[in-house]
Order: structure tokens, then sequence, then C-alpha cells
């Protein structure tokens, strides 16, 4: 667009450029082989003797889940391109949703794979960089990136909600929405685990067969982004690059064998958060009353092992240094840059309770996972 004559001659615009495009797919990932044949295993173990096994039930009317995705996208430069940046929206419907549906065990299976339903993405991404200051010695870099996406389940088979272990298929919801029961806390008089009711959270009960199932954030994030700044001064750069993630919530799949309250006890070693539990009347703690086998059933799953999964990262930070041409040149080398790098640095505004990192996968579910490690390494790099 900046080539045409009612732009061109607008000085401040170096670049303008409007990007629309419109696509259609299919796709069966996750899914993998024979998914619509029904299969048998013929290595089961019949009293001793070999045998054979359904291992798929199988669908005839298995086909492909089919996505529509529409993108509109501006580019932009400004004064000589001192400022710059990216503005893309898009919305993608999916349909022909593929989801593992659960079936009665009296079926023999557990589950089907289906074409139930359908649900949309929209969002938008934003890259912003630019170099507010530019001398001849002193150069001041900026990049900054935006995304927030917003998925929604529009329609089911029934209409009826889909399980899938801590979270829920839900018309409405977002696809990946934790459905727990609602964990309250602890009793200060008799340190007896407590969860609330329903969704509600207006009653509450010592039970836990008696709480309900209810909604509770959802594992992607909301928005999420980084930020990156880059000085450059004669021969010295430094680079530091922040990242962001907002908006979600992660479970710990592992967090109730280590915080039992009694149950595991010399089975699985205790975190030292159980150190402080109810002792008394009057103790204000989230951990009960511990008690050898936990007839209160407090380990069970339940949004007590869910956390916040917001966190801001020093992701790297680079500090180099170029020696001049004029002392490398009579060695017929063009350049050489000493390093140093520090990768997942510092992590800031997470969870005060989360024992585990807050970066996971996809599904926002901590299994033991390891630590994203810290890492600082220093080189040499040579041109010739």
């Amino acid at each position: 667009m900046n080539e045409e004559d009612f732009i061109k001659n607008i000085s401040v615009i170096s670049l303008l450029k409007l990007r629309v495009s419109y696509g259609e797919n299919g796709n069966a990932i996750g899914f993998g082989y024979y998914s619509s044949l029904p299969t048998y295993a013929y290595n089961a173990n019949y009293t001793g003797l070999s045998g054979s096994s359904p291992t798929n039930v199988g669908n005839d009317n298995l086909t492909w889940e089919k996505n529509a995705i529409g993108n509109i996208g501006l580019d932009f430069g400004l004064f000589k391109d001192r400022l710059n940046g990216t503005i893309e929206v898009y919305n993608r419907k999916t349909s022909n949703l593929l989801l593992s549906v659960p079936l009665s065990l009296t079926s023999g299976f557990a589950g089907q794979n289906q074409n139930v339903g359908a649900m949309t993405n929209k969002g938008i991404e934003v890259s912003l960089g630019g170099r507010p200051v530019k001398t001849k010695d002193f150069t001041w870099d900026i990049s900054v990136n935006f995304a927030h996406n917003t998925n929604k389940v529009t329609e089911l088979y029934a209409g009826r909600p889909i399980p899938q272990g801590f979270t829920q298929i839900a018309v409405g919801q977002d696809a990946q929405t934790f459905y727990l029961r609602q964990w309250k806390g602890v009793d200060p008089a008799t340190g007896k685990a407590h969860w609330y009711t329903d969704g509600s959270h207006t009653g509450d009960t010592t039970k836990y067969s008696v709480a309900k199932l209810a909604y509770n954030g959802q594992a992607d994030p909301k928005y999420f982004g980084s930020l990156t700044n880059t000085f450059s001064y004669k021969g010295f750069s430094v680079s530091i690059q922040f990242y962001y993630n907002f908006g979600n919530k992660i479970y710990d799949i592992w967090d109730r064998y280590l915080n039992s309250d009694g149950l595991y006890l010399g089975a699985f070693n205790q975190s030292r958060e159980q150190l402080n539990s109810w002792k008394k009347p009057g103790d204000v703690t989230n951990v009960p009353e511990i008690s050898f086998g936990d007839p209160s059933g407090s380990y069970n799953h339940s949004t007590r092992y869910l956390y916040n999964g917001k966190y801001i990262r020093l992701r790297d930070l680079q500090v180099s240094y170029s020696i001049p041409k004029s002392i490398i040149s009579k060695a017929k080398i063009s350049n050489v840059t000493l390093y140093v790098r520090g990768t997942n640095l510092l992590t800031f505004d997470t969870d005060k309770n989360l024992p585990f990192d807050p970066e996971t996968g996809a599904a926002a579910q901590s299994n033991f996972d390891v630590f994203i490690p810290k890492t600082i390494t220093g080189g040499i790099k040579i041109g010739f």
C-alpha cells in the first residue's frame, strides 16, 4: 500500500502492507493410525496361554477434523523503519471435532473416537519493534510481542460435556477447562479438611464425596508474549529478554502423593509443606491434621492442587564484545566476538504456593517434570 500514489508521498510511512488469507484443512492429529477400524491384539495372556483381545472399538463414520481459518494482518514501518510492526487478527472455526468419548465399561472399552462437535479460536497477535535511540556510538533496540487467544466450544453431541481427566470439554467453555471439586481449606478449630459443596461456594462439607465437581479456570493462557531490549555501545552489546504468561491455571498431579496428610507415610517422601499441618486449635494452615491413612480423604484430587499459572521470566541475558576490525584484520579474520549468556535466570510474579516450575506443556499439568534449568554459557565467535 505504501507504493500507492496517495501514500508514497507521506514521508512518515516507509511500509504499509495489508494481508488477508483464508484456508481450509483437515487433520487427525493425536489419534494415530487405523483409529476408525476395530482392531485386535494377539499377545494377551489368558490363564497362561496365548490369547487375543479387542484393542479398539472402531468407528466407520469417523472423518477428518475440519478447520476453516481466516486471517487479516497489517505490516507497517514508520520513520524510515525506526518503528515497525505487525498486527494480526484471526478466526479459526473447527467442525467435526475429534474427541475420545467415554463409553460404559460394560462395553469392554473405555472410549470411542468420534466427530462430536465444533469450537472456535479467535485472537490477536501484535509484534512491535523500534530503535528509540541511535547516535554515533550508542543504539537502543526494543521489540515486544503480545498474543491473546479465546477458545470456546460451540457444539457437542447432544450438548453433553466430555470428561478429559482433570478437565472437561463443555459447550461455552474453553476446551481445556479444569473440572474439579472445590477445596475450601482447613478448619482452624478442628484441623479437618473442608470442601465447598458446589461451584457457588455457598456451602461446605467435610465429606469429599458430597462435594460436587465444578469449573475452575482454564489450562490455556489468555495472554503471553515477550519484551526484548538490546543496548549497543561501540563494540559492547547487552541483550535482555523477558517472557510473560498470564490467565491460566496449572495442576500438580503428584502433589496429592507428596502432601498425602498421612495416607502415603512410609511409601512416598513427603513435601516439607506437611510440616505446616494443623496441630492444635487455632492453627491457621492449608494442611489438615496428619492422620495415618488419611481417613478424611483430603489427599483426593481437588483445587487444593490447582495453582495460578502466571509468571514473568528472564528468558535470556547476553553480554558480548566485538573486537575492533583494526586489531584483527591483519590475522585475516573478519570478526571476533566474546560473549556470556544466561538463560532462565530469574522468574517473577508466580503463585507463592506453587511447588514447581510454572512453565508447563499445553495441558498445564505437572507430573514430576524436571525444572527448566538455569544455564550460563560463554564462548568466542570467529568469522573468516
